[in-house]
């Protein structure tokens, strides 16, 4: 069982981008975007529960493990196989990976 220590965290929960937008690295911006407000509001943890494609061919509105992976981020727990949670932490203004609100950002 996961469980993420008591500390404040931002968690990105939805990455929806419409159909004529996906596969062109709008998700990437999203994530990024996602780290630079957590960091601007000094919170130092950002974790996400994307699906991981590696198991799964399922589609997902939470994004690809993946994605998150190149973005910095790294799997710490999997609440099941295909379900990785995934995070990263801010300290100092970079990123440094480590396990351990909620924000959705949505693209129309």
């Amino acid at each position: 069982m996961y469980c993420r220590p008591a500390t404040q965290a931002s968690a990105v929960t939805c990455l929806h981008v419409c159909k004529d937008h996906r596969w062109s690295g709008v998700s990437r911006v999203l994530i990024d975007a996602a780290v630079k407000v957590a960091k601007e509001a000094h919170i130092p943890v950002v974790e996400a529960y994307p699906i991981d494609r590696d198991v799964t061919p399922s589609a997902t509105g939470t994004g690809y493990a993946s994605t998150f992976r190149k973005e910095g981020f790294e799997v710490v727990a999997r609440s099941t196989a295909a379900r990785p949670i995934i995070c990263c932490y801010i300290t100092g203004g970079h990123l440094t990976l480590g396990a351990i609100g909620s924000m959705t950002i949505m693209l129309r």
